[in-house]
């Protein structure tokens, strides 16, 4: 039995169990309903914090605010994921959508000098990473070591693709290495390492042809 059996089996039988189903859906209000206010608050284009500027958390939320459209942008994300948990059928697309703004606050909050309020934003990004598991078979579709039946890799059929994938590697960088110093300074190591990892974009892409 393979690595993936074995997570699909254990899967299953961890959605079976009541008490968690329950945990499940108290993790999904509770994280709906801690989000709404501040989220409401950004997109109604009030401030969410009046704390002083001498202090980094203020003046980045002042930083913040002053962004106008993306402040509000930001809020109405927030109000979005939060309905969609509150509803089963779209508590999967909730929990997906809430994942990079839990994420992005746990790391503001500990990079910014938020005192302790980085240990409560990390509980958030736990709970939200547990809903993300939950979900794991809704998941499974688009995940890298989904296992799949392919037929054996035939290389000159596809190897239009890696030559394409190369090419647009080494002029991807060129580009880079155009705007910015730091790549331009890599010379032919970037070049190089362009191409081998456009070559191997146009491999992956290839071999997930032979999938569909």
């Amino acid at each position: 039995m393979g690595i993936q059996n074995v997570l699909d089996s254990f899967h299953a039988k961890v959605k079976q169990i009541r008490f968690l189903q329950y945990f499940t859906v108290f993790t999904r209000m509770i994280l709906a309903v801690s989000f709404l206010p501040s989220g409401m608050t950004k997109t109604l284009g009030y401030r969410f914090s009046q704390l002083s500027l001498d202090y980094p958390a203020g003046y980045f939320f002042d930083a913040l605010y002053r962004t106008g459209g993306w402040y509000r942008f930001i809020g109405m994300a927030q109000v979005t994921a939060s309905i969609l948990l509150l509803f089963p059928r779209t508590a999967t697309l909730g929990a997906a959508i809430f994942f990079p703004i839990v994420l992005n606050i746990m790391l503001i909050t500990y990079f910014v000098d938020f005192q302790g309020t980085w240990m409560i934003t990390s509980l958030m990004f736990l709970a939200n990473f547990y809903l993300i598991c939950w979900d794991y078979d809704k998941f499974q579709a688009i995940l890298p070591f989904n296992s799949a039946e392919v037929k054996p890799f035939v290389l000159r059929k596809y190897l239009l693709f890696i030559l394409l994938g190369t090419i647009g590697g080494v002029l991807a960088f060129l580009f880079f290495a155009g705007i910015t110093v730091y790549f331009y300074k890599l010379g032919i190591w970037g070049v190089i390492g362009g191409a081998i990892f456009g070559g191997l974009i146009g491999y992956i892409n290839a071999r997930h042809l032979q999938k569909v």
